[in-house]
């Protein structure tokens, strides 16, 4: 546990420090950019000539200013959401460094079930971006060959809905085991899906998958391949809200292990705190004390 600590402050001191020297930087640019602009907007035109003027200088200084402005503003928030992203990595491995030292055993058989659902969550998401992103293609080479009556777009066609059409088998399989999953975890652990708070997520997880399957893995024209983008974009935005559920679920047993961990190494608590502000509410307000923990780990019950 102290080298995942030690690893831990390291990480997190050289992404941070950085992230904030860089917004320095940042920020010193765009003042005088954003003083000069405040100046411009406070400053109203006296007369047509007047407007005429604010015109010229908007159209020649300001709106470069602007976007200077937008552009550094743009950079800064990049910056800041891989620094969030870190924050997350890096509070994962503390939690499970403490999760393995400090806890229970239904705690770690309940953090490597969600793990494994995780994991095919994230294997549908991508399965699912690639089918729609395919059966859009196929869809618009369909529209084009109904339009040119030409045997090169039709051979074109065919290989496109080809392409899609496997495309959207593999969705279907990861579909059908992401459901097989879901289903054996909650015969598993039926206070899961209850703490998660995921369980009508799931059941209409199942129901829009149940209409999805097979139903689109034979022959395929626009119509059916219009049908199938709806219809897996559909799942998708479902399968986005679990991975945020279970990204929720996985965070709650982290803290809960972290928690108990601090109690035993000083250094865990002021570094968890620099972090509170980059991680994500459903964990930051916990360690604020604004929002009640999930009751996943037994920790929290």
């Amino acid at each position: 546990m102290q080298n995942a600590v030690i690893a831990a402050n390291a990480t997190w001191d050289t992404y941070s420090q950085s992230f904030s020297a860089q917004k320095s930087v940042w920020q010193e640019s765009r003042a005088p950019l954003a003083a000069a602009v405040e100046a411009f907007n406070a400053q109203p035109p006296a007369g047509f000539f007047g407007k005429l003027g604010r015109a010229f200088t908007k159209a020649t200084k300001i709106a470069s200013m602007e976007r200077k402005i937008r552009g550094l503003d743009g950079m800064i928030a990049d910056e800041e959401q891989n620094l969030r992203q870190t924050a997350i990595g890096v509070y994962r491995d503390l939690g499970e460094a403490a999760l393995a030292a400090k806890g229970g055993a239904a705690d770690k058989e309940r953090y490597a079930t969600l793990v494994d659902i995780e994991s095919h969550l994230d294997d549908a998401a991508q399965k699912l971006r690639s089918a729609i992103k395919e059966a859009d293609e196929a869809s618009d080479m369909e529209l084009m060959d109904m339009a040119a009556n030409n045997k090169g777009i039709s051979l074109l066609s065919y290989f496109e809905t080809d392409e899609a059409k496997e495309a959207i088998s593999a969705a279907g399989e990861s579909i059908k085991a992401l459901n097989g999953k879901l289903r054996d975890a909650q015969k598993q652990d039926v206070q899961l899906a209850k703490d998660l708070g995921f369980g009508n997520t799931l059941d209409l997880f199942v129901d829009m998958a149940g209409g999805f399957m097979g139903a689109f893995t034979s022959y395929l024209n626009m119509q059916k391949l219009d049908d199938a983008v709806e219809k897996m974009t559909g799942i998708q935005d479902t399968v986005g809200k679990m991975q945020a559920e279970v990204g929720a679920g996985l965070r709650a047993i982290q803290t809960a292990a972290i928690k108990s961990a601090a109690a035993d190494n000083a250094k865990i608590a002021p570094l968890v705190e620099s972090m509170t502000p980059y991680l994500p509410e459903d964990t930051a307000g916990v360690l604020r004390g604004q929002r009640p923990a999930l009751r996943l780990s037994d920790l929290n019950r």
